[in-house]
């Protein structure tokens, strides 16, 4: 009998109870965790990202304090505008030691010959196949074999 606070169970037909009872051979599986845990430091990461984030969120711009900056410009002395101004160097230089050299002016244009081989390189690359007409090739082979 049923008590008034279980409810009825349903009945299983006979051979359903004893497929459950039946005793069944089952092989031992080793069961493998394919869904790793995070490790101590990706928490650890994670756990910064998000103090950052909320830092930045909750940050309370009015907290700042005024701070005057101070530029420090430091120009050159009298003196040392003086001695730039003076080549003192180009002065006491000895040209006697320098040796003749002709200037030679190099043109960066290209010659006539590399400007043809560029452009039919271009011409080539820009090549309209559509106007060209399928040929069978025929292959003819004149060579003589010779067998000793």
């Amino acid at each position: 009998m049923a008590d008034a606070k279980t409810p009825e169970l349903p009945k299983l037909s006979d051979d359903v109870q004893q497929e459950l009872t039946k005793r069944h051979s089952l092989n031992h599986v080793d069961t493998v965790e394919k869904n790793q845990l995070p490790t101590k430091e990706d928490v650890e990461t994670e756990r910064q990202h998000v103090q950052l984030k909320t830092g930045i969120e909750n940050f309370r711009p009015n907290t700042l304090r005024q701070v005057s900056t101070d530029e420090k410009n430091v120009l050159p002395t009298p003196e040392d505008i003086a001695k730039e101004k003076a080549p003192q160097l180009a002065a006491n230089f000895d040209k006697s030691g320098l040796h003749p050299v002709e200037t030679v002016v190099k043109s960066g244009l290209p010659t006539p010959d590399e400007y043809a081989r560029e452009k039919v390189k271009v011409l080539a690359s820009n090549f309209d196949h559509s106007g060209l007409n399928h040929v069978e090739p025929n292959v003819k082979n004149d060579v003589a074999v010779i067998d000793e």
